[in-house]
């Protein structure tokens, strides 16, 4: 697939619903045995929170991978938005953030600039990346997801 690791952070704030998120991860993580996967989570301070809550997800197994991208893409209204709305480095990992009310509350995959978010990361392990070639496995995988050719 050439993927080789994604990340799932989300800030949760004081005013956030920490039962919610919590759920909201599980269900991303869904299919996945939870005796092989770990969500780490501790506290800070913020600027503009009293207490933040910081979960966080690594998966590097392939099956992994595969089953957290079907169930995140599963929740994608419009397939071309998600691409022209995704950020790249300079290594092109793919950035996610995605607006964290429309995921728990609609259960829409809804890509922002900014804001109140679940952070993803996805990360390649091949060699001579680009643009177009992260864009088309992305795509790839999720015309399999959705089963559309």
């Amino acid at each position: 697939m050439g993927i080789s690791h994604i990340t799932l952070r989300v800030v949760a704030y004081d005013w956030d619903n920490l039962d919610a998120i919590k759920n909201k991860i599980y269900e991303l993580l869904k299919g996945i045995d939870e005796k092989e996967i770990k969500i780490n989570e501790h506290k800070d301070k913020g600027l503009v929170s009293t207490f933040l809550h910081v979960f966080e997800v690594k998966l590097s197994k392939k099956k992994h991978i595969e089953i957290f991208l079907s169930n995140l893409f599963e929740r994608i209204g419009n397939f071309d938005d998600f691409i022209r709305n995704i950020n790249f480095d300079e290594n092109f990992s793919v950035y996610l953030r995605i607006d964290k009310n429309s995921l728990i509350e609609k259960n829409i995959v809804n890509l922002v600039d900014s804001g109140n978010v679940f952070h993803v990361k996805i990360s390649f392990d091949m060699y001579n990346k680009s643009r177009e070639i992260v864009i088309k496995i992305l795509e790839d995988f999720y015309k399999k997801v959705i089963k559309k050719d």
